[in-house]
């Protein structure tokens, strides 16, 4: 059976999605489009571009939380998009998002 997922924001708490596709998957269920916001969204845009859960935990385990707040507070904001900007371009496979296996 083909399911859509929305994933919710939350930072890092995002990866807790990952469970829930690793039980949907096993269930025989087959993820045929995602969508997300903030950290729901980074989630998703990896499994669309085909990384298993277990790797998305792995490239997550990679990113301090420093990288991610270094020279944040003197520009206003929370966090830094640049080290994720460089994650991004580093892993993913699909560089535009039309071509990726799952639709986001």
């Amino acid at each position: 059976m083909k399911i859509a997922l929305a994933f919710s924001g939350g930072g890092i708490r995002a990866l807790a999605h990952l469970g829930v596709v690793d039980v949907l998957r096993k269930s025989g269920f087959e993820i045929a489009a995602i969508s997300g916001s903030s950290g729901g969204a980074l989630v998703g845009s990896l499994l669309a571009d085909g990384k298993s859960s277990d790797e998305i935990r792995s490239i997550f385990n990679d990113v301090k939380r420093t990288d991610l707040m270094r020279g944040v507070l003197s520009k206003g904001g929370m966090f830094s998009l640049k080290r994720l900007e460089e994650i991004l371009e580093m892993t993913l496979t699909y560089k535009q998002i039309e071509t990726l296996p799952i639709p986001l």
